[in-house]
């Protein structure tokens, strides 16, 4: 069978079953070693995928099976896009098919965009982060810290060099003019961060349907506000992800990485 047609017959099912990490509630990102592409698994029956659940088990991966319904199909890979994931592991019965996500979803090329107008995309630190957390969120003598090490330099560099979304409450008159509000979140020990975003489609997870404005700015941008503001640190894709970065981690990217 095509590749065409099989894409065409795993989108017609109702439902389809995907690995779900543990660690980051997202789907489980890996490298393919054969291609060194950034993959994803897609299930065309519950069975092919939980036989992929219990190998992944066997080799230390906390991971479960998850559904997505036909309704969300769009959804969902429009999410592996923004992750930065390039192909999809088609499997039915036991069988497998590699092929590109742009099979699934048209991918938009902003590159000849101007850079000012272009809306952050962070795909290269989304995936990054994927990667880092699957590792790091595991019971500590069960992470690989050789890999962490080598993540964590590419992590930094990311937070200090991307371009996010940060949500402003609706705005108030003051003085004659319409001045927005910066908006925070209070985490569970009561401190303040700033809510920040990837992309719009990490940001829509957590604003919903309402049309809250989001603003880009950079971590040193953050930085120069925290002080005054009495804030803790920015918290990355709340709603998904949820990394959380203190003013110190913060720092220390900034400091090695900023251009």
């Amino acid at each position: 069978m095509d590749e065409k047609k099989l894409v065409q017959e795993f989108v017609s099912q109702k439902t389809l079953y995907i690995v779900k990490s543990n660690m980051t509630r997202l789907t489980y990102i890996y490298c393919n070693p054969d291609t060194m592409d950034d993959e994803a698994g897609l299930f065309y029956t519950e069975e092919d995928a939980r036989s992929e659940v219990a190998a992944l088990i066997l080799k230390g991966e906390p991971v479960e099976v998850a559904t997505v319904e036909q309704k969300g199909y769009l959804e969902f890979f429009a999410e592996l896009s923004t992750m930065g994931v390039n192909s999809v592991k088609m499997v039915r019965e036991q069988k497998e098919t590699h092929v590109s996500l742009d099979a699934f979803v048209r991918q938009q090329d902003m590159s000849k965009m101007p850079e000012n107008k272009r809306p952050p995309e962070n795909k290269a630190l989304y995936l990054t982060m994927l990667y880092y957390l699957q590792e790091a969120r595991k019971d500590e003598e069960k992470r690989d810290m050789a890999k962490l090490t080598e993540l964590n330099e590419e992590l930094m560099a990311g937070v200090a060099r991307g371009r996010f979304l940060l949500p402003m409450q609706p705005g108030k008159m003051v003085g004659g003019k319409l001045e927005s509000q910066v908006q925070l979140l209070k985490l569970s020990n009561g401190a303040m961060v700033f809510p920040i975003f990837t992309d719009t489609v990490a940001a829509g997870k957590f604003t919903g349907p309402t049309k809250t404005p989001l603003f880009p700015v950079t971590v040193s941008n953050l930085l120069q506000n925290i002080a005054k503001m009495n804030v803790k640190g920015a918290l990355l894709n709340p709603g998904g992800l949820g990394f959380y970065m203190p003013v110190e981690l913060m720092k220390q990217a900034v400091s090695m990485f900023e251009d």
